[in-house]
């Protein structure tokens, strides 16, 4: 499971939680247990078809993955940006990869990694060998991702080099975290409110089927999302540098921490 920690959050208590249905108070939902994933639904995306695995790029052009000027930062908002780690294409956001036809990934994080696409034409589930290279040219042995989407920060850790496949995996089970009794606390009314709803359309009909999530597996931090739900993709831009310089004090810890940017879901 991912290593993952509340950054700072303040919110103000409240000591009830509103019940959309008028039914009283809300408990506070069971603890997370372990379900089947089922094959998710992406409405409007033609699944592809499951042939030989694809590599979009031979391992030769690794080498040449540009710099685009508008996601490496200057080097006035960033200490050292010239020595900033290249990020893997495939997990920068579209607009950065306009030098690859911003080939990207498709993918709902409420759903596994393997259940991520590459946005091609058709989309192609990504091979072993492109999700086994390194997230960072050169790579790195830890990444922390922050986001304006939730309050935690996901930790990656990989002492041979943090991979494409070790950023999918984290990022998954980071938000598969249950809700602590203390976090669900914290939080302001309406976010639990909006937690809350979110919780009862994952756990219910066909999506829930889909996550292969039952309502006694409880809210999690994938819940905390709303609608936010797609990989944007990852990045460390100039416009970065204040929500960082906010959620991150610790300075020495700025370069191994990247911003998580995330879509709305159809679903």
């Amino acid at each position: 499971m991912a290593d993952s920690h509340p950054v700072k959050h303040s919110r103000k208590r409240s000591q009830s939680v509103s019940n959309p249905q008028g039914q009283g108070p809300m408990q506070y939902p069971a603890a997370f247990v372990p379900v089947t994933q089922a094959t998710p639904h992406f409405p409007g995306l033609p699944m592809p078809p499951m042939g030989a695995p694809y590599s979009p790029y031979p391992p030769a052009a690794w080498g040449a993955y540009p710099s685009p000027p508008s996601f490496w930062p200057p080097a006035e908002s960033f200490e050292a940006a010239s020595s900033l780690p290249r990020l893997h294409y495939l997990l920068a956001p579209p607009e950065v990869t306009g030098g690859t036809a911003g080939t990207h990934l498709l993918w709902d994080v409420r759903y596994k990694p393997d259940k991520c696409f590459i946005s091609t034409d058709p989309p192609m589930k990504p091979s072993d060998e492109v999700l086994q290279r390194p997230a960072t040219e050169p790579p790195v042995a830890k990444m922390r991702l922050i986001s304006r989407d939730i309050p935690w920060m996901i930790i990656i850790k990989n002492p041979t080099g943090v991979t494409v496949r070790d950023v999918l995996e984290h990022l998954y089970q980071g938000l598969q975290v249950p809700f602590t009794e203390g976090e669900w606390w914290i939080a302001a009314p309406e976010e639990r409110d909006k937690a809350l709803q979110t919780y009862q359309h994952n756990t219910s009909g066909d999506i829930a089927a889909e996550q292969g999530r039952t309502a006694e597996g409880g809210i999690k931090r994938v819940d905390w999302l709303g609608d936010n739900t797609i990989l944007v993709g990852i990045s460390k831009t100039a416009r970065d540098e204040a929500f960082l310089q906010e959620r991150v004090t610790d300075k020495k810890v700025h370069a191994e921490t990247w911003v998580l940017q995330l879509g709305m879901s159809a679903s």
